[in-house]
């Protein structure tokens, strides 16, 4: 007994009459009927009856069918896996940012490769407006993005929390109100690249104090190390930051959206679908 017998059969009962089932499989009615035949001489019993009103499954026929489906979507799967692997496209194009390229890309692309052997990637490190143009133009298959200017990602991930970060020997009791940016020595990242705390001042409509700006995120930790000032990170990027500097809540809470931008061309491939897929399910949070 072959999987065209089993075929025909799981085709009828989801079609509900052998014409149909027919036009599915791409065959004639009489190979349809030959194909049903064959399975109930080598089951021994009637698998459905057939009538002018359609079809009707034996009892047998019931008991039969939840295996056959459960049979023909493994070989469903079966198809999908090999036209991913069989892929033209062997390397994903990814566009991230520092947070993400740290703490989250390097456990993703390793899971991804044991499931998927052969598979490279390439990654763009960039500013979040950086990554925003690159899927855009197409640079890159698939962009971590955060929410700009009050625009959300396409396929939100996880809410991260902007901390206020201070030099350890700060006193500092529960939260950090943010009206004290105004008072306190600030870094920053340059104005290209100052999404975050310029969204946090804003919003609470101060303008801070700012003494030192700099184009990269650890730069930042650095100096306030160094008792140099106090920033605003989001704490993602913080992880596994705790040995020279406090970490404090703001007042009031600030977050940002980490999220998923597909570019246009790669939204209906099939492994840049099945890569986002893994991302929202293998998140190592």
């Amino acid at each position: 007994m072959g999987f065209l017998q089993y075929r025909a059969f799981y085709a009828c009962v989801e079609a509900g009459q052998v014409t149909e089932a027919a036009r599915l499989l791409h065959c004639t009615q009489s190979a349809i009927s030959h194909m049903l035949a064959d399975l109930e001489e080598e089951t021994g019993f009637v698998v459905m009856i057939r009538n002018k009103g359609g079809l009707r499954l034996t009892e047998k026929g019931k008991a039969l069918y939840d295996d056959v489906k459960e049979l023909m979507e493994c070989e469903a799967r079966v198809k999908e896996k090999i036209r991913l692997l069989s892929s033209e496209q062997k390397t994903i194009r990814i566009g991230t940012f520092t947070s993400v390229a740290v703490h989250w890309l390097p456990a993703l692309m390793k899971g991804y490769e044991e499931k998927n052997h052969g598979i490279k990637f390439e990654i763009t490190d960039g500013g979040y407006k950086e990554i925003v143009s690159a899927v855009k133009k197409g640079k890159v298959d698939v962009g971590f993005v955060v929410s700009i200017d009050g625009k959300s990602p396409e396929i939100p991930l996880f809410r991260d929390r902007l901390l206020a970060v201070l030099p350890k020997n700060y006193d500092v009791s529960g939260s950090f109100p943010i009206e004290k940016f105004t008072k306190e020595n600030v870094i920053t990242l340059t104005d290209d690249t100052d999404w975050d705390s310029r969204r946090v001042f804003s919003q609470a409509g101060i303008q801070p104090n700012i003494k030192y700006k700099t184009s990269d995120d650890y730069a930042m930790i650095a100096m306030a190390e160094q008792g140099m000032g106090v920033c605003v990170m989001p704490e993602l990027l913080l992880k596994g930051r705790d040995g020279n500097i406090k970490k404090a809540e703001l007042d009031p809470p600030a977050y940002r959206t980490i999220g998923l931008a597909v570019a246009a061309e790669k939204q209906d491939d099939p492994l840049i679908v099945d890569f986002v897929e893994y991302i929202k399910n293998n998140l190592p949070l």
